[in-house]
């Protein structure tokens, strides 16, 4: 998930490609307890 978002930061994503894209979000999920998720993990990226 990390390497699809910093190549769209990159504008290497050809036609996944998002315009002017300035920061990027990935969110992951992991585990369950009754219908919650047990663990999440949320990174945040931004092109300089």
């Amino acid at each position: 998930m990390i390497y699809e978002v910093t190549t769209r930061l990159r504008g290497d994503a050809e036609k996944r490609q998002v315009k002017d894209a300035h920061y990027g979000l990935i969110k992951n999920g992991g585990g369950v307890i009754f219908v919650e998720e047990f663990a999440c993990g949320v990174t945040i990226l931004e092109r300089l």
